[in-house]
C-alpha cells in the first residue's frame, strides 16, 4: 500500500495513490456490525502530557460516530474519533474540556488517510498543545477549538483500558481498515517521522518509523507472519459458504477445528487420511465423511466446503490449531505393522495410519527420536482416543474424550516405551482392532519448540510455574492423577495475559472465560488459579505445549515493548487483508487515487 495526499476543494480530503513509497503489506479490517476492536491496559502509566499517535485509516461506513483510539475513565475520557453525520475528525478530552473538531470532512471511503495526532500539554501556547496532521500537512481550520490546559495529564497513557477501533466503554465502533499504527510515549512528533512527500509525484508516502517508543509506546503493523514454523493457531468467522482460511504460515498437515461460540464437536482432519475425513475428539464415533468440511489443504491454510456448523456456521466464531508434518507420505516398515507416515522430524510431529492386527505389535512413526506423546484413534470401529504421555509412562493411558485419571493396562501400549523408530501397541481395540483402520498422531520433544511434561498442583492462586524454554502458543493440560477436562488455551484467542479463553478437547462446549487459567511468559507459563481442573493440591497434571514462532500477528506490538493487544468481537486472523495484487483467491483491499 502507498499513501495519498490532500487535494481538492470543499474541505473533502482525498487520499491513497498506488505509487512508490515504503511498502505497507497488510491492513486490519474492523467491522462495526461485529463490534470489532483491539484492547490493552498499560501495566504502568506513561507520559500523560506528551505523546504521538500515527495511523493509516480507510473508512467503510460513513455518517456514524466512530472512534479510532480511546482511553476510558468515567469522568475523564480521551479519544480520537469521526463525528456522526458530519464526518469530521475530532479530539475530545472530557475532564479538561478539550475539543478540536476539524472543518474538513472525511467522506472518501476508497481513500487511505494518514492521520497524526501530537499531544503536548507542556507547551506554553495553547494551540501548540494538540496538533493534527493529515497526509503530511497540519490541519489548522477547526469548527471547535478548545485546547487542553497547561500540563494537563490526559487519560491516554494512564493505567486504564485503551481501545483501537471503539470507545473504551464499548461503543462507537470503527468501520473500515487500519494499519501501521505507531504510538510514541513521551514525544510529540510531526508527520515527517512516519511519511514523506515523493520528490517526483508529490504523493505523501509512508516511511518506517525509526525512533524510540518510550515505555508504553507500541507499533501495530497489522500483518501476519507468512512463514510460521511447525504450529500455528488461526481464528475465523463462519460464512455458511465455501471459504479459504489463510494465515497459517505453512500448508497444514493436521487441522483441529472448534467452534468458539457454539456447542459443536471438536473436529480433526489430516492430509494422510484425506480431506472431508472427520474425527471428533469429544466422542467415540468412527471416522465419517463430511462433504462440507475441509476440502483442501492449501499453501497458507485450508478451504472449507460449505455450510457445516462444525466448521463454518454463518456468523459463528471458530479456532483452528494447525500442525506441519512435512510434505510427503511414505510407507514405513520399521515396525511389525507397515504404516503410512507423514513426518516432520524438525518439528517433532508425524501423522501415522495403519491397519490393526489384534495382537501385540510395533508401528513405525518416522520421527527419528522417541515420541513423548502419542494420540491413537480407531477410525473404523470407533472407541475412545487413547493417549500415551511420557510423564505417565508405558503402563497406562489417559483418554482424550473422557475426564478419567490414568488407567493402567498392558493392552494399551504393551508396557513398552516408544523408541526412535517405533511405538508399541497392545491388543486393545482402541489402538489395534483386528482389520481396523487406525490413526496415530505422534509428538517428540524439540528443544525451544515443544515440550511434554507434568507439574504438581499446590491448590493456590499462585500456582506452579512451568519452564518450557519458550513462550507458548498452545498449552493443553490434563490431570493424570485427578479427574479433569482436557483444557486448551492459546496465545491467539488470549493474546494478552491473563490467559482465560479455554476450550476442552473432551467437551463440545462453547468457549469459557470464567477462570484465569494461567500467565504466558517468555519461558513458559504460571498457573493462576486453585481450580481442581488445573491446580488441585498434590494433583499431578500432564501438559503438551508448542512455541509461538510468529514474528508478526495482527495484535502483536512490534516496537520491542511487548505491549500486545487483545482482539475482540469480529477481529480474527481473517480480518487481516492484503494490499498487494490478489495473492489469494478472495483478493485484497486495494488503495486507489481519488482526485476530486
Amino acid at each position: 500500500m502507498t499513501s495519498g495526499y490532500l487535494r481538492g476543494s470543499n474541505n473533502l480530503l482525498a487520499g491513497a495513490s498506488a505509487q512508490g513509497g515504503f511498502t505497507i503489506e497488510e491492513s486490519l479490517r474492523f467491522n462495526a456490525s461485529q463490534s470489532s476492536y483491539l484492547s490493552w491496559t498499560p501495566a504502568s502509566a506513561g507520559n500523560r502530557k506528551t505523546w504521538t499517535w500515527s495511523g493509516w485509516v480507510k473508512r467503510g461506513t460513513l455518517a456514524t460516530r466512530q472512534q479510532l483510539f480511546s482511553a476510558y475513565n468515567p469522568s475523564n475520557s480521551l479519544y480520537i474519533e469521526f463525528v456522526n453525520s458530519t464526518d469530521t475528525l475530532r479530539i475530545i478530552e472530557g475532564g479538561g474540556g478539550t475539543n478540536l473538531t476539524t472543518t474538513q470532512v472525511f467522506r472518501d471511503s476508497s481513500a487511505w488517510y494518514h492521520i497524526v495526532v501530537a499531544w503536548d500539554t507542556t507547551q506554553a501556547t495553547a494551540s501548540n498543545r494538540v496538533k493534527i496532521y493529515l497526509n503530511g500537512s497540519q490541519i489548522t481550520s477547526f469548527g471547535t477549538s478548545t485546547y487542553p490546559t497547561l500540563n494537563l495529564d490526559g487519560d491516554i497513557n494512564n493505567t486504564i483500558l485503551h481501545n483501537v477501533g471503539c470507545y473504551a466503554s464499548g461503543a462507537f465502533f470503527f468501520d473500515g481498515y487500519l494499519t501501521e499504527i505507531n504510538f510514541i510515549d513521551g514525544q510529540a512528533l510531526d508527520p515527517s517521522s512516519f511519511g514523506e512527500f515523493d520528490s517526483v509525484t508529490g504523493v505523501w508516502k509512508p516511511v518506517k518509523y525509526t525512533g524510540t517508543y518510550g515505555t508504553n509506546g507500541f507499533y501495530l503493523p497489522m500483518k501476519l507472519d507468512n512463514t510460521v514454523e511447525g504450529f500455528n493457531t488461526v481464528t475465523y468467522l463462519g460464512t455458511g459458504s465455501t471459504q479459504r482460511i489463510r494465515g497459517v504460515g505453512f500448508s497444514p498437515s493436521l487441522v483441529w477445528v472448534k467452534s468458539r461460540s457454539s456447542a459443536y464437536d471438536h473436529s480433526i482432519e489430516d492430509v494422510v487420511r484425506g480431506v472431508t475425513k472427520d474425527l471428533n475428539t469429544n466422542n467415540t464415533d468412527a471416522e465419517e465423511t463430511r462433504a462440507s468440511s475441509i476440502t483442501s489443504f492449501d499453501a497458507d491454510g485450508f478451504t472449507i466446503g460449505g455450510n457445516d456448523v462444525i466448521y463454518n456456521q454463518s456468523g459463528g466464531s471458530y479456532v483452528a490449531w494447525c500442525w506441519d508434518a512435512g510434505s510427503s507420505t511414505v510407507s514405513n516398515t520399521d515396525g511389525s505393522i507397515t504404516s503410512s507416515v507423514r513426518a516432520a522430524p524438525t518439528y517433532g510431529f508425524s501423522v501415522v495410519t495403519y491397519t490393526g492386527t489384534g495382537a501385540n505389535a510395533t508401528v513405525g512413526h518416522g520421527l527419528g527420536t522417541a515420541p513423548s506423546m502419542v494420540i491413537v484413534k480407531n477410525r473404523s470401529a470407533g472407541g475412545s482416543w487413547m493417549v500415551y504421555h511420557t510423564s505417565i509412562g508405558n503402563t497406562g493411558a489417559v483418554f482424550l474424550n473422557i475426564t478419567n485419571a490414568t488407567i493402567t493396562s498392558s493392552t494399551y501400549f504393551n508396557n513398552t516405551t516408544p523408541t526412535s523408530d517405533v511405538f508399541s501397541i497392545g491388543d486393545a481395540t482402541a489402538c489395534n482392532g483386528s482389520g481396523n483402520s487406525i490413526v496415530a498422531y505422534c509428538f517428540s520433544e524439540v528443544a525451544g519448540y515443544s515440550k511434554f511434561g507434568s507439574y504438581t498442583g499446590n491448590g493456590s492462586t499462585s500456582g506452579p510455574t512451568v519452564t518450557l524454554g519458550f513462550k507458548p502458543a498452545l498449552v493443553v493440560i490434563k490431570g493424570s492423577s485427578v479427574v479433569t477436562q482436557w483444557n486448551m488455551v492459546d496465545a491467539t484467542r488470549s493474546a494478552v495475559n491473563p490467559v482465560n479463553k479455554r476450550l476442552s478437547a473432551n467437551l463440545s462446549n462453547a468457549e469459557a472465560t470464567d477462570i484465569n487459567v494461567c500467565t504466558f511468559t517468555d519461558t513458559g507459563f504460571t498457573i493462576n488459579n486453585s481450580d481442581a481442573g488445573f491446580n488441585q493440591s498434590g494433583g499431578t497434571y500432564i501438559y503438551m505445549a508448542f512455541a509461538d514462532t510468529r514474528e508478526y500477528a495482527y495484535w502483536l506490538d512490534d516496537s520491542g515493548n511487548n505491549n500486545d493487544w487483545q482482539p475482540n468481537g469480529g477481529i480474527t486472523t481473517e480480518s487481516t487483508v492484503t494490499d498487494t495484487p490478489t495473492p489469494y483467491a478472495d483478493g485484497g483491499n486495494y488503495c486507489t487515487l481519488n482526485p476530486l
